[in-house]
C-alpha cells in the first residue's frame, strides 16, 4: 500500500565508501561517502554511487525497480519490459562488481538484442491498435537504432 504523505515511489540517494580501500579511518570514509552521495544526487534521483579514494567516484548505478503500475496489461509487452529491466540491472551489477569488458559487452549486446525484439513487438501491437501517439513512439524507436 502506498503511504499517503510520502512521495511514491520513494526516492533515496546513497553514497558508499568501503573500508579499507576508500579510507583507513572514519573521517576519510565519511568524506568519500559524502562525495559519492553528492555525485549520486547530481546524477538523478534514486541513485547510489561508490567512492574510490584514488578517483573519488567510479560510477553511479541506478537499480531499476519495476512497479506493478508500470505494467500495461499486454502480457507479451509487459514480459519484455520485465526482461529489459532485469537485463539493465544485470549490466549494472556487472559494472558494480568489476566484470571484465568482454562480460559487460556481452550483457550490453544481449540487452540491445532484447530491446530490438521489444521494439518490433511494440510496433506490431501499435499497428493493430492505432492511436495518435503511435507515430511519435515509433519515431523514438527509430532514433535509438
Amino acid at each position: 500500500m502506498k503511504p499517503d504523505k510520502e512521495p511514491w515511489p520513494p526516492n533515496a540517494s546513497v553514497g558508499i565508501s568501503l573500508f579499507p580501500q576508500d579510507g583507513g579511518n572514519l573521517a576519510a570514509l565519511l568524506a568519500h561517502a559524502n562525495a559519492a552521495l553528492f555525485y549520486a544526487k547530481n546524477s538523478g534521483r534514486s541513485r547510489f554511487a561508490f567512492a574510490e579514494a584514488s578517483e573519488v567516484i567510479i560510477l553511479a548505478i541506478e537499480p531499476m525497480r519495476w512497479w506493478p503500475e508500470f505494467d500495461l496489461g499486454v502480457t507479451e509487452i509487459d514480459t519484455q519490459h520485465h526482461q529489459l529491466n532485469e537485463a539493465l540491472n544485470e549490466l549494472g551489477r556487472g559494472l558494480r562488481n568489476g566484470a571484465s569488458v568482454a562480460v559487460l559487452r556481452q550483457k550490453l549486446e544481449t540487452m540491445i538484442e532484447q530491446l530490438a525484439i521489444h521494439f518490433e513487438t511494440e510496433e506490431h501491437y501499435m499497428d493493430g491498435h492505432p492511436r495518435p501517439q503511435n507515430a511519435e513512439h515509433k519515431l523514438a524507436h527509430a532514433r535509438l537504432f
